[in-house]
């Protein structure tokens, strides 16, 4: 009875454990998420009232109403989603559509955008961290598409395999050199 009882009991501790570490786990990819959105909107909400500074500035009054009314659309957009862990698809892909569609505008369409979303996914239900694909569309943008000459292209694929929904972000920029990948992976 003392066996059962003490392998019971370490089962338990074990089961117990596992949970933890798997909960800790989920609380330190949260943190992480939210420290990265918090590093870059400061950064983007800067560049924009800057953008739209400019076209004041330069008398563009129809280009600063535009990117005006976006910029306010996505803010509101983000700050809706912003105390959820996860949002549709489809609201995901709308706030980083006006995401994009800012960037281009701020950069004077130097960059076209294609968002591709497999068939067989369901928009409305499919469930995603907010602005999940933005900071990796952000660096393709400061990373490959800002330092390019001639005319940028950014396409966004999410696609499903078997129960597995895999997003990628294509840019046609320089790329990155061989030293560098080697530290990153």
């Amino acid at each position: 009875g003392a066996v059962v009882l003490i392998m019971a009991g370490a089962l338990t501790f074990i089961f117990y454990r596992k949970k933890r570490e798997s909960e800790h786990q989920r609380r330190v990819a949260e943190m992480e998420m939210t420290a990265l959105r918090a590093q870059m909107n400061p950064h983007f909400i800067f560049n924009s009232l800057n953008s739209i500074s400019d076209f004041i500035s330069k008398n563009d009054l129809d280009t600063a109403d535009l990117y005006l009314t976006r910029f306010a659309s996505l803010m509101r957009m983000v700050l809706e989603n912003s105390g959820n862990a996860a949002v549709s698809l489809a609201d995901d892909l709308k706030a980083l559509e006006t995401y994009m569609q800012l960037e281009c505008l701020r950069m004077n369409n130097r960059f076209t955008y294609d968002i591709r979303v497999d068939e067989s996914i369901d928009r409305e239900m499919t469930l995603v961290p907010p602005l999940l694909l933005q900071p990796f569309v952000e660096n393709s943008i400061w990373h490959g598409i800002s330092g390019k000459g001639g005319k940028g292209k950014i396409i966004v694929r999410v696609q499903k395999e078997k129960e597995m929904i895999y997003c990628t972000v294509e840019d046609n920029g320089p790329g990155l050199a061989a030293p560098i990948l080697e530290k990153i992976f």
